[in-house]
């Protein structure tokens, strides 16, 4: 009878031990309150461990510039930045032209802003005009940086987006590319400052120091990207950040929308034009090549190692999205992070707004 008894006991408390783990782990996984459930579904897969990484940092600015593929890069930071719960500064729909400007071309002022009751954020994905008023919007310690185009592949692309063959030729016949490059001084001066990089570094468009101008970048911005390495920029700036290199996925083809390709001769022709037309804008570009060429090598190992997890990303995602709205063997988590990823502008924006209705800082 005693050891039917003891018998009885041990068993019980067998049980009581196993039902008590369990009520511990059904209540670690339960979320926490405030824990966004949303932000996982822009959590990249992650087959293996690719890269070790620290605490990732989440204040960062970035400011775009005209057509150096910053739009691409706004999205990818944004999306980024969503992530890690980042609060974003975000514009009216009523103010700037276009979504992506905050104010722009005018100056930055808080009426600006979609959020008038909160005045410290996390990150700024915008066109503005890089003053102290939009530098204040992020904490001093936030990561600042920005991107550059080389010069012919940049007036290219803006003379084609912007319509510049319209706006110089005749109603009969649109100026040519290689026309505008031969008299690009006459030309010029016809064009609005917003359209120069200096206007979107706060600095003056005509009589300055390159020197001195390129002296206040270098203080104001922790990393200046470049257009024509866009993976490799992005590898190390997931670096730069503690970031994981799979929070930069992009499936845009940043390329699609380049002009046709001029001949090889006429091409390094309209490249010597331009660079002795507009020889700050070259002497910037040079200047911020280099030192990013730098950058990279001194850390080789590790900007080639996150690139590739990049590029390798990039090719898995366009893959898997590319028909996933019709893949009925697609998870629901895989058709979210798809269409995170294919985002417009206004997509995020809108995202952006509803996410950050209620917040006030």
């Amino acid at each position: 009878m005693k050891r039917t008894l003891a018998y009885r006991s041990i068993v019980i408390l067998i049980f009581l031990v196993m039902l008590l783990t369990f009520i511990r782990g059904s209540m670690n996984g339960k979320k926490k309150i405030g824990e966004n459930v949303i932000f996982k579904k822009l959590t990249w897969s992650q087959p293996h461990a690719t890269v070790e990484v620290r605490q990732p940092k989440k204040q960062v600015g970035f400011l775009k510039t005209h057509k150096t593929g910053s739009t691409t890069m706004s999205m990818i930071i944004g999306r980024y930045a969503i992530k890690h719960n980042a609060t974003i500064a975000v514009g009216n729909k009523t103010t700037g032209k276009g979504l992506s400007n905050i104010c722009y071309p005018a100056r930055f002022k808080p009426d600006c802003l979609y959020q008038k009751n909160v005045t410290k954020y996390d990150a700024f994905i915008h066109h503005a005009i890089f003053d102290n008023n939009v530098k204040s919007l992020l904490p001093e310690t936030a990561f600042w940086t920005t991107i550059l185009r080389e010069p012919l592949s940049l007036y290219q692309s803006m003379f084609y987006f912007f319509g510049w063959g319209r706006k110089f030729g005749t109603k009969k016949k649109h100026m040519q590319f290689e026309t505008f490059i031969r008299d690009f001084t006459k030309y010029e001066r016809q064009l609005s400052n917003a359209y120069h990089v200096w206007y979107d570094f706060d600095l003056p468009c005509q009589n300055f120091s390159v020197e001195e101008a390129i002296d206040k970048i270098e203080r104001e911005f922790d990393l200046v990207m470049i257009r024509e390495n866009f993976t490799e920029s992005l590898g190390l700036l997931s670096l730069r950040l503690n970031a994981a290199p799979e929070d930069f996925v992009s499936i845009k083809d940043i390329n699609k929308r380049n002009p046709k390709k001029l001949p090889k001769q006429t091409e390094n022709e309209l490249r010597s034009i331009i660079r002795q037309a507009d020889p700050s804008y070259a002497a910037l570009y040079d200047h911020f090549q280099r030192k990013f060429q730098r950058l990279a090598a001194s850390e080789a190992t590790e900007v080639a190692r996150r690139s590739a997890v990049i590029r390798a990303q990039n090719a898995h995602w366009s893959a898997v999205c590319r028909d996933v709205s019709t893949a009925a063997n697609q998870s629901i988590d895989t058709r979210e992070k798809c269409k995170a990823l294919n985002w417009g502008f206004d997509d995020l924006h809108r995202f952006i707004q509803q996410r950050q209705a209620n917040y006030s800082v």
